[in-house]
C-alpha cells in the first residue's frame, strides 16, 4: 500500500517539478523531493498538535512572518534574524525525536537489518532539521 500511494506522489512533484525545470534530468530532482519529504515528516509534531488544538477548539495564536520593518520602509529584511524568543516543549520532544531515529538507524546497523533504514534516515533528518531551526530561532 506505502508503494502505491508513493508513486503517486513522486510523479505529481515530478511533472511540476519538470514543468518548471524543463532542461533538468531526474538526479537533480531526487535530492530535492527526499529533503521535502524528510521536512515534510518533520512537521508531522506541529501539524498534529495544529489539528487537535482545532479539534478542541482552542484558539491558538496565528505567528505570522514579521516583515522586519520593511512595511514601514525602517530597511531591508536581508540580514536579519526571525526569534520567536521561546524554546517550548514541542521543540523538546523534535530533539528526542532525532535521537530516537538515531538510535534506530544505530540499532538497524548493527544487528544488520536494513529494511527502516531509509525512514529512519529520512524521520532523523527531518525532526533534526526541524529541531535546529526551532533551537536557532528561539535563542
Amino acid at each position: 500500500m506505502f508503494l502505491l500511494t508513493l508513486l503517486p506522489l513522486v510523479y505529481y512533484y515530478y511533472s511540476a517539478w519538470r514543468y518548471a525545470n524543463p532542461k533538468a534530468w531526474w538526479g537533480a530532482f531526487l535530492p530535492k523531493f527526499l529533503l521535502f519529504l524528510a521536512v515534510s515528516m518533520g512537521l508531522a509534531l506541529h501539524n498534529s498538535r495544529a489539528v487537535l488544538l482545532g479539534l478542541m477548539g482552542r484558539r491558538s495564536a496565528f505567528i505570522r512572518t514579521p516583515k522586519m520593518g520593511s512595511v514601514r520602509r525602517q530597511g531591508t529584511w536581508q540580514g536579519r534574524r526571525y526569534r520567536t524568543g521561546r524554546f517550548d516543549g514541542l521543540t523538546v520532544l523534535e530533539g528526542l525525536l532525532t535521537l530516537y531515529f538515531l538510535f534506530g538507524i544505530g540499532a538497524g546497523l548493527s544487528i544488520g537489518d536494513y529494511g527502516l533504514l531509509p525512514f529512519h534516515l529520512l524521520l532523523a533528518v527531518g525532526y533534526g532539521l526541524v529541531f535546529y531551526y526551532s533551537v536557532r530561532h528561539s535563542t
